[in-house]
């Protein structure tokens, strides 16, 4: 499923299956604030800027795998997270700007690693690993 813009505006969602949700460059997938949604399908993207955004105190659960060449940006406020548990997940460019946890399986990179880099109107981000794996070309802050 290809996806330009995708506003998850209530708690519940899981979205399974082998096919994955695509974001292309510059598309956003959101989370409203004090929402939860789970993928556990694999994510996929291509191109410059695709994002995921949460709201205040919103949850983006995220156990399928990530794929492709992008350069994902993962933003939102402190009080928000992303736990990543996929068995295999490897994004170019990421950038962390919102509380993100690997908490089993394993995240790479293939480029840069962004932490707290300005995007999205956000400067800050954290990278908490427990239960998984992280492996990067390089780490910024």
């Amino acid at each position: 499923m290809q996806l330009n813009h995708f506003t998850i505006n209530n708690s519940g969602y899981t979205f399974s299956g082998a096919n994955a949700i695509y974001l292309g460059s510059s598309d956003i997938l959101s989370v409203a604030a004090n929402k939860t949604v789970t993928f556990n399908c694999p994510m996929a993207g291509s191109g410059t800027s695709p994002a995921w955004e949460l709201g205040s105190g919103s949850t983006m659960n995220v156990g399928g795998s990530l794929t492709t060449a992008q350069q994902l940006r993962m933003g939102g406020p402190a009080n928000s997270a992303f736990y990543l548990s996929g068995a295999a997940s490897s994004i170019a460019i990421p950038y962390i700007l919102a509380p993100v946890y690997v908490t089993g399986g394993s995240f790479s990179t293939t480029g840069n690693f962004f932490i707290g880099y300005p995007s999205l109107g956000y400067s800050t981000g954290t990278l908490t690993v427990s239960g998984g794996t992280v492996s990067e070309k390089a780490a910024y802050s």
